[in-house]
């Protein structure tokens, strides 16, 4: 398809400023550039600019001299620029914000021998070795040049200017522009957009965007006015609209998301928009362009701004690229160069009077991409090798597919995804890195990078000689210091319950539903007739006060220092005078000390959650086998399921969602919450794997908890206990099994089963009724027929929940009443059903519970690597203090719009059946503020900052508003900890950390601190009540 016959005459022979000059003899009183309250005419722009370029020439600036320019937005820079391409030299735009690094290149790639720029941006620069001449301070030196024209011998092949994008090196690009181009821009532009001395151009794009020479020349080469504005005035929203409407802009050149960004308003003004740099949409092109021309623009740095344009029109579909502008080819060929048909893809080349010399010192990568046209009958012509996909309509326009390579266009701004990655890929702990766009939601995309990290010292969670491992058992000891030293007297000391919180309400669970749970594993216990107990983190003494009377000897350890103070404080009492009992503060994983078989039960009650990974439970479950002595127990009890996170997590999202939250925000929070889970959650079948490695445990026990209250207790922990050498193999199981599901069996018929008095019955794959409702949530969400919102979903799940599970009490209950031992385990096969073994009850002895009496607990397991068996609790710290280094490195090699908003730590990269990363499965960023309820509010005071800057500190998130929750926002109880220990190293303040909970948003802090800091008392009510809400 021939496209590439559009010729059109334009000056030639002429530069591009020498166009503007042109265009001030025809009309010199027209404003030219208006920014703020000042403005100039034509002439006296023109004048302007050649005072300092006389003074420039005096500097040495001729032809092919690059000069430095760093400027505000103002006039000036518009000056500035135009004195340079007069003085016959080409400009480096430098943009103030960008680091130091980038720039310290940049000055030294382009060998940069003037700088022209404003005296309060010198401080901001690298060290270099250019004569600076500041617009603002040099004013004596200029006003005495000459305000005539210049000769300066320049001629169109020269170099207009010479802008950095991008490089997939690591290192960005000069692409070297010369007037040649710019002028054939010019004129295409002002012959597709009829501009004149009535046109209002905005300038929007950043000087150093190529986007800002499209409007600079867009208006000052064709009489029309150019409006600049604040950088503040230019973001998309509110602000820009009110702008397009102060100085009735008829064309602007904008990316379309920014565009996407504006509210839509008449703007009667405006007559033509020009979308580039990025993709546009139909939708965009359906809402903007009623009542005005709508132009979608293509093209890259190396070809001069643009390439093909396209007339786009309301309900037209996709929008395409167009055609190529005057005298300018396209060609669109296969791997070996060869024109493809059309509606077949191919690699977009460009050729034509708008292609650039290449890359400054780079000839490797400029004969690279700069290849012979071998369809050219001119000698010397080029193809420029895009790396853009493309295909052409059955029309005649061209249809942009994306790219081949990693480049990406954001916000206009060109990106080598490479250059990201590889300014990652060099952190020593950086094994893999790659970066994607997003666009999770329409037209908001981000920048977002993933990594994978070597199993180093300072990242593995695994290994003990780390510090992580040892620091979170730090936080967790120091948060159970202060809660413990925080406490108020309780009713019944030996029945503390403080810290026991419910994640769906976040108050205390209810001591009665506590109490249950306490006498179900207390009973379980005493069956075994503990004489010489060591309880590991004995806490409160909830079991100590109910164990140790029935026992010879007790001894009862902690990490918290507070705790064991607390016990033996309640043990000088007589009514609690048990002198076998013995504490000490104590690691768990220690056993210094301690000779093997010296105890006969061991007790690890609810906190194996705590432990940093699954190898240090493994190390303190070891030592606890060493130590309990033939014959004896070890119990692990209330461990988090593994296997039931999801349905969890769910359970409580759902709980807590309001109803205006989005089905998809829902996924996003359950999703957040098991990827930064910070507590240990552990697979039942870790302890069938721990006994094939241990000889010594020669039976397992995995049982649901006893209880008839509905809690997380009840419904997503279950209670391990490890038979230690009493030489008793597995226990031979003579029954016949049931299928709960497939006989339709129920509460009745397993009744009328017992009452024929078998030795044991074994039913397998009873509904859970605890879990059922949680089960239905996590199907439903992963369904592709979920509710669409969250009333529906409640609903859809109280309809499938109808048909209730079974009670795990009342065959408790049922078990007893008929003179059974009942053993209940999670199922083997089914998740959310559970099987039960009835073994009848001697009346001969005393019946203790054992192992292996489910098919769980029989299970043969092959050992795997331990860390399966378990998440990862160190991971959202590890990726917090890994992230904070990457975003650190970053910030100081690339520009803003390079740094991603989001940077994800992965286990692994997920790969395509051929090895390649997929790029597609790529998750989404886990922790944000996006799902938030509450509106953006920055800080209103000096605290306010503080603590801002700190929850984004702590919680790793780019933006934190003044009401935003900690604990929304992924805080949990070992941040709070960090959090806490920050306020009192920046703020000289010693805060208690149930503040935080009483007070979890920056707004609210701060009011705290107010207070606390004139001693209001107010605060009196704060030490003496709600202290048991402190979530552990």
């Amino acid at each position: 398809m021939n496209l590439n016959k559009l010729v059109a005459d334009y000056p030639k022979h002429l530069c591009i400023h020498q166009l503007f000059e042109a265009q001030v003899e025809r009309t010199p009183d027209t404003v030219a550039v208006v920014y703020s309250c000042e403005q100039l005419t034509y002439r006296e722009l023109n004048e302007r600019a050649n005072k300092i370029a006389h003074y420039l020439q005096s500097m040495g600036v001729v032809p092919e001299v690059l000069v430095g320019l760093c400027m505000e937005r103002s006039i000036e820079m518009i000056v500035g620029m135009l004195a340079i391409l007069k003085a016959g030299g080409a400009y480096v735009p430098l943009d103030p914000n960008y680091p130091q690094q980038r720039l310290s290149f940049i000055l030294s790639d382009a060998r940069v021998s003037v700088l022209l720029t404003q005296q309060h941006l010198v401080e901001k620069l690298p060290l270099h070795s250019a004569q600076v001449v500041c617009l603002d301070t040099n004013v004596q030196a200029i006003a005495h040049q000459s305000r005539d024209n210049l000769k300066s011998g320049i001629a169109p092949g020269n170099l207009t200017y010479v802008i950095y994008t991008s490089g997939s090196t690591g290192l960005p690009k000069g692409v070297l522009v010369t007037h040649s181009g710019l002028c054939n821009l010019a004129w295409a532009l002002k012959k597709t957009f009829a501009l004149g001395d009535s046109s209002h151009i905005l300038q929007f794009a950043s000087l150093n965007f190529d986007a800002s020479i499209w409007e600079v020349v867009m208006a000052l080469a064709t009489g029309a006015t150019l409006y600049l504005a604040t950088t503040d005035s230019l973001r998309p929203g509110k602000e820009l609209i009110e702008l397009l409407h102060q100085y009735q802009i008829t064309q602007v050149l904008l990316p379309p998301s920014a565009l996407f960004l504006l509210p839509t308003s008449k703007l009667l003004a405006l007559k033509t928009i020009i979308v580039g740099g990025e993709a546009c949409s139909a939708a965009l092109v359906d809402q903007w362009a009623k009542g005005r021309k709508f132009f979608n623009a293509y093209g890259p740095t190396e070809a001069t701004v643009c390439t093909t344009i396209a007339e786009c029109t309301i309900s037209n579909g996709k929008p395409s690229i167009g055609r190529p502008i005057a005298n300018t080819q396209v060609y669109l060929l296969d791997e070996h160069l060869k024109p493809v048909p059309q509606g077949v893809p191919g690699e977009l080349y460009i050729s034509g009077d708008g292609l650039s010399r290449g890359y400054l010192n780079r000839p490797e990568f400029t004969a690279e991409k700069f290849l012979p046209n071998p369809w050219s009958d001119q000698p010397g012509t080029r193809l420029y090798k895009t790396g853009d996909k493309a295909r052409y309509l059955a029309n005649g326009n061209i249809e942009f597919l994306g790219r081949i390579d990693n480049q990406v266009k954001l916000r206009g701004y060109r990106i080598e995804l490479g250059e990201i990655e590889s300014v990652l890929n060099e952190h020593p702990l950086v094994q893999q890195a790659v970066a994607i766009v997003r666009e999770d939601s329409p037209g908001n995309k981000q920048l977002v990078a993933y990594y994978t990290s070597f199993s180093s010292d300072s990242l593995n969670p695994n290994n003990q000689s780390t510090p992580l491992p040892t620091e979170q058992v730090s936080q967790w000891q120091t948060l159970y210091d202060q809660t413990y030293a925080q406490l108020s007297e309780p009713s019944d000391p030996t029945f503390n319950i403080v810290g026991w919180n419910s994640s769906y309400t976040n108050q205390p669970i209810p001591a009665e539903q506590m109490r249950q749970w306490l006498n179900g594993r207390v009973n379980h216990l005493l069956a075994f007739q503990p004489q010489r107990v060591l309880e590991i983190a004995c806490g409160t003494g909830l079991v100590l006060f109910q164990i140790a009377p029935h026992c010879q000897h007790y001894y009862g350890t902690d990490f918290s220092e507070v705790a064991i103070a607390s016990i033996a404080q309640q043990l000088r009492h007589p009514e609690w005078h048990l002198p076998q009992v013995k504490l000490e503060q104590r690691l768990a994983d220690d056993f210094a000390g301690i000779a093997p078989g010296s105890f006969d039960t061991i007790i690890l009650n609810s906190v194996t959650q705590h432990f940093p990974s699954i190898d240090y439970l493994l190390k303190v479950l070891e030592g606890a086998v060493k130590t309990v002595a033939p014959g004896g127990i070890v119990f692990v009890g209330d461990v988090r399921s593994l296997p039931l996170l999801e349905a969890f997590h769910a359970s409580v999202q759902l709980y807590q969602a309001q109803e205006e939250l989005s089905i998809e925000q829902l996924r996003q929070r359950v999703h957040t919450d098991i990827v930064l889970e910070t507590e240990l959650v552990i697979d039942p079948e870790f302890f069938l794997a721990l006994k094939q490695t241990v000889p010594q445990i020669t039976n397992v026990q995995i049982r649901l908890q006893r209880g008839e209250y509905h809690n997380e207790l009840t419904r997503f922990r279950y209670d391990v206990t490890l038979e230690v050498g009493s030489g008793q193999s597995m226990p031979e199981l003579d029954l016949l099994w049931h299928e709960w599901k497939t006989e339709k069996l129920t509460l009745e018929s397993t009744a009328k089963l017992l009452e024929m008095q078998p030795e044991q019955l074994g039913i397998l794959n009873i509904p859970n009724a605890r879990v059922m409702s949680a089960i239905k949530t996590i199907e439903l969400l992963s369904s592709t027929e979920c509710p669409k919102s969250i009333a529906q979903l409640r609903t859809a799940i109280n309809a499938l929940t109808l048909e209730s599970g079974v009670e795990p009490e009342q065959l408790w209950n049922m078990a007893q009443q008929h003179g059974y031992i009942l053993a209940i385990s999670w199922s083997e096969t089914e998740l959310g059903c559970y099987d039960v073994v009835f073994s009848r009850q001697s009346t001969h002895k005393v019946h203790k519970p054992v192992g292996g009496a489910t098919p769980i607990e029989r299970k043969k397991v092959h050992p795997r690597a331990w860390q399966s068996y378990g998440n990862n609790p160190l991971y959202s710290q590890q990726s917090r203090e890994l992230q904070s280094q990457l975003r650190d490195r970053l910030s100081a090699r690339l520009p803003e719009y390079m740094v991603p908003s989001a940077i994800v730590m992965l286990d692994a990269m997920p790969l395509t059946p051929n090895g390649k990363v997929d790029r597609k499965a790529l998750p989404s960023p886990e922790t944000s503020r996006a799902y938030l309820r509450e509106a953006y509010v920055g800080p209103r005071t000096p605290v306010e900052e503080i603590l801002v800057s700190l929850w984004t500190e702590i919680l790793g998130i780019e933006q934190v508003g003044i009401h935003d929750n900690f604990f929304n926002l992924g805080g949990h109880s070992l941040l709070a900890t960090q959090l806490i220990s920050r306020v009192r190293d920046v703020l000289q303040l010693e805060l208690p950390i149930r503040y935080l909970f009483e007070a979890p948003t920056p707004a609210q802090l701060a009011e705290l601190i107010e207070l606390i800091r004139s001693g209001q008392p107010q605060l009196q009510s704060l030490n003496s009540h709600n202290l048991e809400e402190v979530e552990i």
